[in-house]
């Protein structure tokens, strides 16, 4: 688990395909989640969100979904 922004962009190099990311974030449009998920996806990595019901980043860019 990567807790904070930093983390998460220094730790973003280490992710590979055979990883699963789950991502957090209320509004989906955090700036930092946004290029670490661009970033994934160039790499084949499967991305998981959890985030508000509507029309976000994260709703788009995911392929699997939980929404609250």
């Amino acid at each position: 688990m990567i807790s904070c922004e930093t983390a998460l962009a220094i730790n973003s190099s280490l992710i590979t395909e055979e990883d699963l990311v789950i991502f957090t974030s209320f509004s989906g449009e955090t700036k930092m989640i946004k290029g670490v998920v661009r970033a994934s996806k160039i790499k084949n990595v499967m991305i998981a969100a959890i985030t508000k019901f509507g029309s976000n980043f994260l709703v788009e860019h995911n392929r699997l979904c939980i929404l609250f």
